[in-house]
């Protein structure tokens, strides 16, 4: 190991302008784990108080399913599929079933997953029939050539590997009809829609590193609240909103897309890691420079096969939890 590679066993890296908790600064928590271990997180933006509790509760029971299949012997790839499978199922979060809804009322969603091995990945976007995305993702990446399918193509496809069509009407909630209710009424009044209002910006990720040093990373999300219909953001991008990579790191990103999308972050992050900056510090570096180069605010997750876990933050609040064995092995917050 490289003398930039090093960091104590635990590091906290309070950086950049602004008080605790405000947007701009960047939040880092970085841990030296056991393998196998998971990290995964429900969403970067400034979560309501009101929501914490469920968003914290979400990524601590993600973390304890994949753990226990990670713990039984299964692939790390295994273990994010399910992790974000049970997230999706989540009614209180931006992915699957409570999504977020477009303009149209609709919740339209977006997947995808990768392993580190081989370089494999799966991807969906644009959907409305499908209950767990994340599934059919990866069912692109092992049954086709192809890594990502969209819109009728990808629900037809769904449809073709056995899996159950939804109505769309069924991954829709209340809480994102009055949200959406608000964000026409603000739209029509002319004002700044996430002024003053907290606007989910999150999707939920996971990484994780199995016994046998294989790594993956997984994301899925509703996208953005209001969104025009077609909009792909970068949970369905490999190097954008995830990437795997066993021989260096696994990294899943989380808030605003578009600004994501340009600076490919997850995949930007294991360059840099590869290059023998510490996971902490990459993950800093690139935040402020998403900050300072596009204006927007984001979070992402490091594995490394150390194994090191990593979460960063430039929002106010990221819902984040882990599991490995031994001390400091159980953790959630939001």
């Amino acid at each position: 190991m490289s003398f930039l590679r090093f960091e104590p066993p635990i590091v906290t890296v309070p950086s950049g302008a602004g008080k605790a908790g405000s947007a701009g600064a960047v939040r880092c928590e970085s841990v030296l784990a056991s393998r196998p271990a998971i990290l995964v997180h429900a969403g970067a933006w400034d979560i309501p108080e009101e929501e914490r509790e469920a968003h914290r509760r979400g990524v601590l029971a993600a973390a304890r399913q994949g753990f226990a299949l990670l713990s039984a012997g299964a692939s790390a790839l295994d273990a994010v599929e399910e992790a974000i499978a049970l997230l999706e199922d989540d009614p209180a979060l931006n992915a699957g079933t409570g999504s977020v809804l477009d303009r149209e009322g609709r919740a339209v969603l977006d997947a995808g997953i990768m392993e580190g091995e081989s370089l494999g990945a799966g991807a969906v976007a644009v959907v409305g029939t499908v209950r767990n995305p994340v599934r059919v993702a990866r069912r692109v990446m092992e049954a086709t050539p192809l890594v990502l399918l969209a819109g009728r193509g990808a629900e037809r496809f769904a449809a073709e590997q056995g899996f159950d069509p939804i109505a769309p009407a069924a991954l829709v909630v209340r809480r994102e009809v009055r949200r959406l209710e608000r964000w026409r009424s603000r739209r029509a009044a002319g004002s700044s829609v996430g002024a003053r209002w907290p606007v989910p910006g999150d999707t939920v990720g996971a990484v994780a590193i199995d016994a046998r040093g294989r790594l993956a990373a997984a994301g899925s999300t509703g996208g953005t609240l209001g969104k025009r219909p077609g909009r792909v953001g970068d949970t369905a991008l490999p190097g954008a909103g995830y990437y795997a990579d066993s021989r260096v790191a696994a990294a899943a990103s989380t808030g605003w897309g578009e600004g994501i999308v340009r600076m490919a972050l997850a995949r930007a992050a294991v360059t840099r890691i590869e290059g023998g900056e510490a996971p902490a510090s990459a993950a800093a570096s690139l935040l402020r420079t998403l900050r300072r180069r596009t204006g927007g605010t984001a979070g992402i997750l490091i594995l490394t096969p150390e194994p090191r876990l990593t979460a960063a933050w430039t929002t106010p609040r990221m819902a984040r939890g882990w599991r490995f064995s031994g001390r400091g092995g159980k953790h959630a917050e939001a």
